[in-house]
């Protein structure tokens, strides 16, 4: 059985394109650990897709991309008419809404609702509704078109019994290469419920692979790849503290800390003088995380209990004090946020740009399943029968006119000129730290050459080192 795999996304969003697909990767890797003789494959573009017909397609997808999965599917589907089966974020919030384009939606955690999925269609080539009702963690079409959803799949209680993402599988088919940076996901969920996120929806409860697992996947990935940064794009990684301590001391134990450099995201709240200690000692060199508002009133509305502008501030400073590279992520357009809160927010920017490499900002999205959703369904501002590309943002033209606006106070001119006067600030914080990276970098390959200089020093009466010391001369006299 050939099964093709694909991330749908947006053309011309260079954001869509940065970040591997390790969802796929972790499927990938399952069904090839639990059925060796299936041929599973990424296919990184639709004309790739088009191109390598395959007996079952499947299909990941978030709000945003929603509308671009099911043309990809229907070209797929008219091309050599495959089972497809989708998964992600959006259809696991909104289930009875699967589209007839898709024979099957895959709901939440997806290894082994999948691997169970492939072992059906390798034993029954045209599955019947009776079939795809004894899975769990399903949702399908019975006879008359209506759509069903099975009992939800238990999230997988041990995550170090899953194999690590097929990397490999996925290959070179996003901009930030191996060599320099490779993506990690040391923890599924989020122990915090923000109105406006949709992960703690995705995956149920909050769960870790434990530190040596992490600690694995980090050598594989070094010595595989020769990586440079281990990127952990959990979405809360230093979520559970013990784990994480446990982390560092193993990370500094196997000499991990001198080579490689960590980033990760984290939030205000829990950036203390302990944890900022810990994450400069064991080298972790940027650290994100959301502020979204630096107003005690939207940061309430938002959800994000714990947090207020003084412990904002003080966790940037923590930061900064110990020669960390800090990076915000806001959201302005709450509903009742004013245009002075929002020029207060801005202020808080302003005032702590230097201190900041990295800015993102954005307007405050309705994502289904979540808080914010239901509201926006209830004012009228969104339905399930929408145009989904609205939930993004065309950062490049700053063109606001097609997504939702939630403020009750701003209208669409107001949040275009307060939208472009965040971008500008977040173009001169992001450009400033991209210099300071290439520096830090440019100091960091000046280090290897001289160590790798006095390491040919020091072996001057071996006959191979004299040869490479006088091809050099040679080409250096060229």
């Amino acid at each position: 059985m050939r099964i093709a795999l694909f991330q749908a996304y947006r053309p011309g969003r260079p954001y869509q394109e940065s970040l591997p697909a390790l969802g796929l990767g972790y499927l990938m890797a399952y069904v090839k650990q639990h059925q060796p003789a299936c041929e599973v494959f990424f296919c990184p573009t639709e004309d790739d897709l088009l191109k390598n017909p395959a007996d079952v397609v499947a299909v990941s997808t978030t709000s945003e991309t929603f509308d671009a999965a099911c043309r990809a599917a229907g070209a797929v589907r008219d091309a050599f008419r495959p089972i497809l089966i989708l998964g992600g974020n959006h259809i696991t919030a909104l289930p009875h809404t699967l589209p007839r384009v898709f024979d099957v939606g895959v709901l939440g955690e997806g290894e082994q609702t999948f691997l169970e999925l492939i072992q059906l269609l390798e034993a029954v080539p045209a599955p019947t509704a009776g079939d795809y009702a004894r899975i769990a963690g399903l949702c399908f079409h019975d006879d008359s078109g209506r759509v069903i959803q099975n009992p939800p799949r238990e999230p997988v209680r041990d995550l170090d019994s899953l194999p690590y993402p097929d990397r490999d599988g996925l290959g070179f088919h996003w901009r930030v290469p191996y060599s320099r940076t490779v993506h990690l996901i040391a923890s599924r969920g989020c122990p915090y419920q923000c109105t406006f996120c949709a992960s703690s929806r995705l995956w149920k409860g909050y769960r870790v692979f434990t530190a040596p697992y992490v600690i694995g996947e980090i050598e594989h990935v070094r010595a595989r790849y020769g990586t440079r940064e281990i990127h952990f794009f959990d979405d809360l990684f230093i979520g559970h503290r013990t784990r994480f301590r446990e982390f560092c001391r193993l990370a500094e134990e196997r000499g991990l800390t001198h080579d490689l450099v960590f980033r990760t995201h984290a939030r205000a709240d829990l950036i203390n003088e302990e944890m900022a200690d810990l994450l400069a000692r064991a080298n972790f060199r940027c650290i994100d995380f959301g502020i979204e508002s630096n107003t005690a009133e939207t940061l309430a509305y938002l959800g994000k209990r714990g947090t207020s502008p003084e412990i904002n501030q003080r966790a940037i400073d923590l930061l900064f004090a110990r020669g960390l590279s800090v990076g915000l992520s806001m959201i302005i357009g709450s509903p009742n946020e004013t245009r002075a809160q929002i020029e207060e927010t801005f202020d808080f920017l302003r005032r702590n740009q230097s201190k900041m490499d990295r800015l993102s900002v954005g307007l405050l999205v309705p994502l289904p399943g979540t808080p914010v959703w239901d509201e926006a369904v209830a004012r009228g501002l969104v339905s399930e029968n929408m145009e989904w590309d609205r939930l993004g943002i065309d950062f490049e033209s700053g063109d606001l006119s097609r997504c939702v606006l939630m403020s009750r106070h701003l209208d669409l001119a107001e949040m275009t000129e307060v939208f472009s006067k965040f971008y500008q600030l977040e173009q001169v914080i992001n450009a400033r730290g991209q210099v300071r990276q290439l520096t830090d970098e440019n100091g960091a390959l000046r280090g290897e050459i001289q160590w790798l200089r006095a390491e040919l020093d020091s072996l001057k009466g071996s006959r191979l080192v004299r040869a490479a010391l006088k091809l050099r001369a040679l080409l250096n006299r060229k």
